[in-house]
């Protein structure tokens, strides 16, 4: 509450996500009332006091006075909120005990220079992309050498993707003053260049890269991906992403028939589950859980020793990532009978480089954010090739190439509305069934473009239902949900089969895809795996990247990074220096590279 007008806002949002809006600094900006209190901490003792002017906390020997003028009795008061003191304390204890570890604080860190160890400049909020772009600058060296060898634009100012990323190669490798013993560095100097050109050229029309906010460095990866496959399709002599790319082949197994179909899709980063089941500490981490939720209720303070967090082996994800599933509904193009189906995932390819993304990241009951409080244990060495999939096996039995498809029957919602606006009960089951129930707008333009038909008002012919084809058969919820975007059904349609039906790929494809929305599709080659690199799946840890904070909406981005000579180097924004004790169980990303 401003003790200047009683004015009642909410506190500041913290650096991790938490608490309010920031509605009480930005009061402040606009009125200059300069002190506040924090209601749930008045006790007759006092109560948390905050001065905007001094940004700093202040102690108001005046405040029951001040408190009586708006009808508050102080005595009265008991506290029924933590003090800032407890919140600050409970809010970062997690996020220290992070930036501790991964950032190997009370270390000595030898700071590194030269070929290698150029560091990039938080430009505000640009950890994520900064610590993406070392990892596929400094490891992937086909992007490296292919880049370098690109001839770059002659412009002065340069606004391709293709020269400013290979500017940054050039300068990484050639660092010149731009890297230097931070000892020797002169007033005003830093080390460290900004991307600033390239970040806008690769965030340019994506409605959160081309922000300032933070962003999750899994789906920058993907998105600087995309960026780079874009390039390969203009200048072929650029294609480099395919030491990233990977098949993931799913089995899936009609338990009526015990007849097989064997479905594969390109990806370029595995994402593992975590199962916290596992854990081989699972009994003490659920105890402190219990116990942790006691302390946060009586608001008691909670030390950074007494935490226990889970302990997973990475094996354990990768078996969950392979175990089987159930399908339920499963319509067999078999039987023509709904039923279950068990559904197995394997790697149909090993590409050169495995990128993985271990999800450390969830939803609450309520639909909140969490990061589980996790740690991993990363051996530098894995061998994968108990999970490579070769497709049909002597004995099994394919099925047809998809499950029959229900017959489609015209929204009774749609058809209504649409008879409200004076259209036959024929037309507009029509309109309805022809635009696959996306919606009322999509279905109404339909009967505007076939006004003069003939057939117009004549019964509807519902077509029978046959097997699907090996194409991609895509989820009407999720067309209609991005037509509500203002893209067409075939936008729509054509991203949905680009990203294996993934939504949030999809929207995503669009936006970094605007360029291509209507073109026509290609003819498909009869296998995508014959292009792709494969070989042995036993791999060495080259680089992860750590994320610290709640969300990855918030907080800050490093990687690690096996340098050539062997040695683990960190590289956090412009800082990069020996790394002491790798914090490889707490890392969000990992990039294996195949020995």
């Amino acid at each position: 509450m401003n003790l200047t007008c009683g004015t009642i806002f909410c506190g500041r949002k913290y650096f991790d996500g938490t608490g309010g809006n920031n509605h009480a600094v930005e009061y402040y900006d606009r009125t200059r009332y300069p002190l506040a209190v924090k209601l749930g901490t008045i006790t007759p003792q006092g109560g948390d006091v905050y001065s905007y002017d001094e940004d700093d906390m202040v102690i108001d020997t005046l405040l029951a006075k001040h408190l009586q003028h708006f009808g508050i009795d102080m005595m009265q008061c008991q506290q029924t909120d933590k003090t800032m003191n407890e919140l600050e304390i409970a809010a970062n204890m997690n996020f220290k005990f992070e930036c501790d570890n991964i950032l190997e604080s009370g270390v000595a860190l030898k700071p590194v220079f030269g070929s290698g160890y150029l560091g990039y400049v938080n430009m505000g909020n640009t950890c994520y992309m900064n610590s993406v772009l070392q990892v596929l600058i400094n490891c992937v060296g086909k992007i490296s050498n292919k880049y370098l060898a690109h001839s770059a634009s002659r412009s002065e100012v340069p606004t391709d993707f293709g020269t400013l990323f290979r500017n940054l190669i050039h300068y990484t490798e050639n660092p010149g003053k731009y890297s230097v013993d931070p000892e020797g560095l002169k007033p005003g100097q830093e080390n460290g260049v900004r991307p600033a050109l390239l970040k806008s050229i690769i965030g340019k029309g994506h409605p959160e890269f081309s922000s300032t906010r933070q962003q999750d460095a899994h789906e920058y990866f993907l998105h600087l991906i995309t960026i780079l496959e874009k390039e390969e399709r203009k200048t072929p002599n650029l294609a480099c992403s395919e030491d990233l790319c990977f098949e993931v082949e799913d089995r899936i197994q009609c338990n009526a028939s015990q007849k097989v179909l064997y479905k594969s899709r390109k990806d370029y980063c595995l994402s593992l589950p975590i199962p916290l089941e596992k854990a081989s500490n699972y009994a003490a981490a659920q105890a402190w859980e219990v116990r942790k939720s006691e302390l946060e209720a009586a608001g008691d303070k909670i030390k950074p020793e007494d935490y226990v967090k889970y302990k997973v082996n990475l094996g354990d994800c990768f078996t969950m990532f392979s175990a089987p599933e159930v399908i339920q509904d499963f319509l067999s193009p078999e039987t023509n009978q709904k039923g279950t189906a068990s559904k197995t995932t394997g790697l149909k390819t090993f590409p050169n480089y495995l990128m993985l993304q271990a999800r450390r990241f969830t939803l609450t009951a309520n639909w909140q954010p969490k990061k589980l409080d996790v740690l991993l244990d990363v051996p530098d060495v894995i061998d994968l090739d108990y999970l490579r999939s070769s497709g049909l096996k002597p004995g099994e039995v394919e099925l047809p190439s998809g499950p029959i498809e229900a017959p489609l029957e015209p929204d009774p919602s749609i058809v209504e509305n649409l008879m409200g606006m004076g259209f036959s009960f024929e037309a507009c089951r029509k309109a309805a069934y022809h635009t696959k129930n996306v919606g009322v707008e999509q279905a109404m333009e339909w009967i505007f473009s076939h006004m003069d038909d003939p057939d117009l008002n004549s019964p509807l012919v519902i077509e029978q239902p046959v097997a699907a084809t090996s194409a991609v058969a895509v989820n009407q919820d999720d067309v209609q949900m991005l037509c509500a975007m203002g893209f067409t059904v075939k936008q729509a349609t054509k991203a949905l089969k680009k990203c294996d039906n993934n939504l949030e790929r999809a929207a995503d494809w669009i936006f970094s895809h605007a360029d291509e929305l209507d073109q026509d599709e290609p003819e498909s080659s009869p296998s995508t795996a014959s292009s792709l690199p494969d070989g042995p799946g036993r791999y060495r840890l080259r680089a992860f990247i750590s994320h610290m904070g709640s969300s990855t909406a918030c907080g800050h981005y490093v990687c690690h990074i096996r340098d050539k000579g062997g040695r683990w180097v960190l590289y956090n924004d412009e800082k990069v220096a020996l790394s002491v004790t790798p914090p490889k169980d707490m890392a969000y990303m990992y990039l294996y590279e195949r020995m």
